[in-house]
């Protein structure tokens, strides 16, 4: 090989870690590209009728598909609504217990029950599902806890 190609006989490990880089880049490029759309809409452009009209999203309307026809279900916990005065009670309340709180710095030494304990870390579990960061946060911080 030496004879009849001295270039690649010389260079050859260069040659390979520049191909292995390429074709790494460009896998690592396709992992980081937005997936497209798992659905195709077949219109034919030849048919003039109004249900094969596409109309263009709207970028303002955050509505999702069927979000109006869906069912109101209430809540039993929440249905029961406060009296005016009493939520401006409940609020003061709460204002002033946090207002008297300055720092985490004076932890109790008294113990907790497990229970309390368990429920705070299933609350903590229910974030909303549509930001993982903060779910992973709080599980996180719980699994330290437990």
């Amino acid at each position: 090989m030496e004879f009849s190609a001295p270039f690649l006989a010389t260079y050859w490990p260069y040659i390979a870690s520049i191909l292995v880089g390429i074709i790494l880049s460009h896998f690592v490029k396709r992992s980081f590209q937005p997936q497209s759309p798992g659905y195709t809409v077949d219109v034919d452009p030849l048919e003039d009728k109004e249900h094969a009209i596409i109309p263009p999203a709207n970028p303002l309307n955050n509505q999702l598909i069927g979000e109006g026809n869906a069912p109101h279900i209430a809540y039993p916990w929440f249905d029961n609504r406060l009296e005016e005065a009493q939520m401006k009670k409940i609020s003061a309340e709460f204002y002033e217990k946090m207002n008297h709180r300055r720092s985490v710095r004076k932890i109790s030494d008294e113990d907790i029950p497990i229970e309390v304990v368990e429920n705070l870390i299933r609350t903590a579990g229910i974030k909303m599902k549509f930001d993982p960061y903060r779910r992973h946060e709080s599980s996180t911080v719980a699994i330290m806890f437990a």
